[in-house]
């Protein structure tokens, strides 16, 4: 899948950007949203599957908070991982 430069989530454009480092709270953090200014932040220097299981990560993530759904971390994780692996596993990645 290409990381796209926009993508829409819940009728608003975000923005999604690649990036060297991501400014988080947690050391560990390979993307973030900003749901403030729309943006969403990947690590550059990932290898592409994982841009693009990180670039999931981070839609559920806005998804949750747009639909106020109040998912814990670990769902958001579970979720991520099995539907990378469907598009994946299923030849839908384009």
């Amino acid at each position: 899948m290409k990381i796209p430069k926009k993508i829409k989530i819940g009728g608003f454009n975000w923005e999604v950007k690649e990036v060297g480092f991501i400014v988080d709270t947690k050391a560990d953090a390979l993307g973030r949203m900003n749901p403030t200014i729309l943006t969403i932040e990947i690590l550059k220097s990932l290898a592409p599957e994982q841009r693009n299981s990180v670039l999931l990560h981070e839609i559920i993530e806005a998804i949750d908070m747009q639909c106020d759904l109040d998912l814990d971390h670990k769902t958001i994780c579970v979720l991520e991982t099995m539907l990378y692996q469907v598009l994946k596993d299923n030849r839908l990645l384009c």
